[in-house]
């Protein structure tokens, strides 16, 4: 699991340090998200995405538009790739 675990952290690093400023970011945005998601799915399967994730990869549009979501979900990826990198991604 720690390949996983490294893997997602690294992919979710990534999606956050990529800009939003126009139209197009944000489709980059999404197809990086969606290749970052499939690949962790096809490479490790037994490896279970917490539930918010799916949020995380699919919301871009709503966290454009919306500041204070924005905040929370990044606020949220960032304590879960902190969980990930010390071996801890349940908690």
């Amino acid at each position: 699991m720690a390949n996983a675990a490294s893997f997602l952290a690294d992919g979710l690093e990534h999606l956050l340090g990529l800009p939003f400023a126009s139209s197009e970011d944000l489709a980059a945005w999404d197809v990086e998200a969606d290749r970052l998601h499939s690949e962790v799915e096809r490479r490790f399967p037994e490896f279970k995405l917490q539930h918010f994730l799916y949020h995380f990869f699919n919301d871009a549009d709503i966290r454009v538009r919306d500041a204070g979501y924005r905040e929370r979900q990044e606020g949220l990826v960032r304590e879960y790739i902190e969980r990930l990198r010390t071996g801890d991604p349940e908690a």
